[in-house]
């Protein structure tokens, strides 16, 4: 019976990926996702290779902890390219699983020096690192803030009125979007990043004819350099 209702999720996740319709949170037969001993067993060595990973980077041996994240996260790819359906229609704790091991690569790059970061720019490190398509995907197809920001701009459109109050707003929203996936922040060629970059250009060129000075601490200042 197992067997048959993955059959079916599977059915589903194709017709979902032709439509390119959006994967719900919810859908049927997750629990039997769920039991799928590859993924009990996927997020045990995650786990458990995330908290060896975090034991690393506290005991200052970050340039080993950021290889091990990368490692990590490319089995997290490998894992997806086996098992498609997880891809298309992932589980909320294996979708959890990858941004967190995302976040601590990221983490590690926070850590590294410049000269790192940038040899890693040169090298295409940051513009194709393992899960970014993934990480978009969940972002512009699952994440309610993401969803919220296509509205704001709508309105902004439609009322000129608010369009400063929506850029305010979307820029807060961007900044949640951004903790969620700090990578982003250092792959300023992905689609996501270019939204982003648009969005505080854009809230910038609206300071300056409202004369007003730009904020101290930006939360977002990685993106208005990226748009220069």
């Amino acid at each position: 019976m197992q067997s048959e209702m993955a059959a079916e999720l599977e059915k589903y996740v194709i017709v979902l990926n032709q439509r390119d319709a959006a994967f719900p949170l919810e859908y049927a037969f997750q629990n039997v996702a769920r039991q799928d001993d590859v993924v009990v067993e996927r997020l045990r060595r995650s786990t458990e290779a995330l908290a060896y990973l975090r034991k690393l980077a506290a005991d200052g041996k970050n340039v080993e902890a950021r290889e091990g994240a990368e490692t990590l996260l490319r089995t997290w790819t490998f894992f997806m390219l086996d098992n498609s359906i997880y891809a298309l229609a992932p589980l909320p704790e294996t979708t959890e699983a990858i941004f967190e091991a995302a976040r601590f690569y990221a983490e590690a790059w926070d850590k590294a020096t410049e000269a790192e970061r940038q040899a890693a720019r040169e090298e295409g490190k940051f513009a194709d690192y393992p899960v970014k398509d993934f990480v978009e995907l969940v972002l512009q197809k699952q994440n309610p803030d993401y969803q919220e920001i296509q509205r704001l701009e709508m309105a902004r459109l439609t009322d000129e009125s608010k369009a400063f109050e929506n850029l305010e707003k979307e820029i807060a929203l961007w900044t949640k979007i951004v903790e969620a996936a700090p990578m982003l922040k250092y792959d300023s060629t992905s689609d996501v990043s270019f939204e982003i970059q648009n969005c505080v250009r854009e809230y910038f060129l609206e300071l300056k004819k409202r004369e007003q000075a730009e904020p101290e601490n930006f939360p977002l200042q990685a993106f208005a350099e990226a748009a220069e």
